[in-house]
């Protein structure tokens, strides 16, 4: 997540929060043109299909 947080700043993108280390995984947030906070976040832990209530499946992983 350094390597890409560098990699985006010098690109020019607006950077809200530098990479924050989590028990989860590591995360930061970006803003695009038009001033949306985009969360970016690198997983540390797999979820497993039953444990993602409320969340897209997209972002659940098999067990």
């Amino acid at each position: 997540m350094d390597y890409l947080h560098a990699d985006l700043k010098a690109k020019g993108v607006v950077t809200t929060s530098e990479p924050e280390q989590q028990p989860w995984g590591i995360f930061m947030t970006i803003q695009d043109p038009d001033q949306n906070s985009l969360l970016l976040v690198d997983s540390l832990v797999r979820m497993s299909i039953r444990n993602c209530y409320g969340l897209s499946k997209a972002f659940c992983l098999p067990a």
